[in-house]
């Protein structure tokens, strides 16, 4: 069973760009705690779905009980929030950056100095997954 820690690793084993990773969760928020998962938000199309399975993913969740803008896969310590919405996705993103920003206690949000520094992090920390996409498919047969 293998355990992903970091975006770049998972993006690499499912061959799909950085940029549609992002570790969201109490790893990212509070840190190594003992007994937090590794969750991962992932841009994925439906296409993409057998890449799971490939790497021994399972679906986590029953979705007719839950109906949502993503499905979740788990395999081990592991767990995929996947969505084809992209929309979704870097609305997650923020939420996740900016907890993991305010939990850090870094900023002085009480001054407007401190709240500047924040926003300029959750700024530049979402930034980067702002070009994430799910590739079209290529057309066949001219289709």
């Amino acid at each position: 069973m293998q355990s992903y820690r970091n975006e770049l690793e998972l993006a690499a084993a499912l061959k799909i760009n950085e940029n549609r990773v992002c570790l969201v969760g109490s790893k990212r928020i509070v840190g190594l705690g003992a007994g937090n998962d590794w969750d991962f938000l992932v841009l994925l199309g439906d296409a993409d779905e057998q890449k799971l399975t490939a790497l021994g993913f399972k679906p986590d969740l029953d979705e007719s009980f839950y109906p949502s803008a993503f499905r979740s896969w788990r395999n081990g310590d592991t767990n995929l929030i996947v969505t084809d919405n992209r929309s979704f996705f870097i609305a997650e993103c923020t939420v996740a950056i900016a907890a993991a920003e305010a939990a850090s206690a870094h900023w002085d949000l009480s001054c407007r100095d401190g709240r500047v520094c924040f926003h300029g992090a959750v700024r530049n920390g979402v930034r980067h997954h702002l070009d994430a996409r799910i590739p079209l498919l290529p057309a066949v047969n001219g289709v």
